[in-house]
C-alpha cells in the first residue's frame, strides 16, 4: 500500500527532522484511519506526544492515550520489534519517573 508507505515518510520528516509534532500526530492519525493494523503509525503518535520521548511531563488524560497508542503499537509488533518497543517504552518511563522525583 503505497499511500501508507509515503505518509510514513511524510510522518518521520515532521517528527523527526523538522520537530512540527502536531503535524506528525495529523499524518500518524491518517495512517491509523487508512490501515489502523500498522503498528507504525500507533508508535509514531506515541513518539510524536511524547515530543520523540522528550515531553517529561503531561496531564492524566494525554498520558492514557499515549499508554493506549502503546499498547496497541505493541499488540500489533512482532517478534524483535515488539522487544524494542516495550524497551524505549520502558526507558521513557523512568525518563519521567526521574523528573518526577527531582
Amino acid at each position: 500500500m503505497r499511500k501508507v508507505e509515503d505518509l510514513l515518510e511524510t510522518a518521520g520528516e515532521y517528527l523527526y527532522q523538522v520537530f512540527d509534532y502536531a503535524s506528525a500526530i495529523r499524518v500518524y492519525q491518517e495512517i491509523i484511519d487508512i490501515d489502523g493494523n500498522r503498528y507504525e503509525g500507533w508508535w509514531g503518535l506515541v513518539r510524536s506526544y511524547t515530543e520523540d520521548f522528550e515531553r517529561t511531563s503531561c496531564g492524566p488524560e494525554l498520558f492514557k492515550l499515549v499508554s493506549e497508542c502503546k499498547d496497541r503499537a505493541v499488540f500489533l509488533a512482532e517478534g524483535e520489534t515488539k522487544r524494542i518497543l516495550e524497551s524505549e517504552w520502558q526507558e521513557y518511563l523512568h525518563i519521567i519517573d526521574r523528573y518526577a522525583a527531582a
